[in-house]
């Protein structure tokens, strides 16, 4: 459930939503497409803030809106070894105009 500091219509907020995201490649970044409900095109992603679960080795490189209700979330795999992260929450920091 969105959490909003200025309204609906500019402002931040967050929004918290489950991931269960796919085996991550040793040593690479990847392209994730995430639901993420209440976001519109034209939103900015301010921040992701990872779960305290997430696997060492991963980390969030960068994410960004790519249509209503949809994210793009890159991970990054620092370890030698695949990573199949276990479905977490994740909080998204949205910037609206």
């Amino acid at each position: 459930m969105p959490v909003l500091q200025r309204g609906d219509h500019g402002g931040t907020f967050t929004l918290d939503v489950s991931v269960d995201l796919g085996s991550q490649a040793p040593a690479t970044s990847t392209e994730n497409t995430v639901t993420v409900p209440g976001v519109l095109a034209g939103d900015d992603i301010i921040g992701v803030i990872p779960p305290s679960g997430l696997n060492a080795g991963l980390a969030v490189s960068h994410a960004r809106v790519t249509a209503a209700d949809t994210v793009s979330l890159r991970l990054v795999n620092a370890t030698a070894g695949a990573i199949d992260p276990a479905s977490l929450t994740y909080r998204f920091v949205v910037g609206r105009h």
